[in-house]
């Protein structure tokens, strides 16, 4: 009989994925990261960390990470497809525009989809999202895991689909506000979020013109 490989992984991760060893990559080099090519920090967390509810059914809590002195950051490629989450972020200034979160998904899901919403434009504009060792260890309040499970429905179901579609998309808009306007637009008409977010989403872009945020060129795409 082979040996188990304990496994962990991020809420929003796709189920049917976590056995899979080619999702996991290859640390290339952890040193030097230049920081005109980050968009987001994601802080991993100690303790009691951002994990699904069938994480927190089968795996032992808590759960540290190896802190800043033995490990170092580790930068996902900018045409790889990765969840973060809304707890323990950084945005930098040319990924502004990716911290909107759906509001017609549940919560548990909100922060998730934009995660995945965000990794085609990363990509399109040359920047990517960043792992950081631990700053926090997170204590959470007692609540039920099956209700979080229930939440999550869509992250169990939707997740391996939706990541495929987002790595495949494509668009030939010239400016970012009209690919991410397109993209929500796309997402919507299959079934990810609810058509009050294309209005969200639309308002958004609209506001972040007003202010003269400055948004990044495009890559032209095929």
């Amino acid at each position: 009989m082979g040996a188990t490989v304990d496994t962990s992984w991020a809420r929003g991760f796709p189920l049917e994925r976590i056995l899979d060893e080619r999702t996991r990559g290859t640390v290339v080099s952890t040193s030097n990261v230049p920081m005109e090519k980050v968009g987001v920090i994601q802080f991993v967390a100690d303790g009691n960390p951002d994990i699904d509810a069938v994480h927190r059914m089968t795996k032992p809590l808590p759960m540290d990470f190896a802190d800043e002195s033995q490990s170092s950051p580790v930068l996902v490629p900018s045409n790889t497809v990765s969840p973060y989450n809304a707890q323990a972020t950084i945005h930098h200034a040319p990924a502004l525009f990716a911290t909107l979160l759906p509001i017609t998904v549940k919560s548990r899901i909100s922060d998730i989809w934009r995660a995945y919403y965000a990794a085609p434009l990363f990509r399109d504009i040359g920047v990517s999202l960043l792992f950081a060792p631990p700053r926090i260890i997170q204590i959470r309040t007692a609540h039920t895991y099956i209700g979080d499970m229930k939440a999550e429905g869509d992250l169990y179901f939707k997740s391996d689909k939706l990541s495929e579609f987002l790595y495949s998309w494509r668009s030939t808009e010239d400016s970012l506000p009209a690919r991410m306007e397109q993209l929500w637009i796309d997402l919507y008409e299959r079934g990810y979020h609810e058509q009050d977010d294309v209005t969200l989403v639309q308002n958004w872009l609209s506001a972040l013109v007003q202010i003269q945020y400055d948004f990044k060129t495009p890559q032209q795409t095929q």
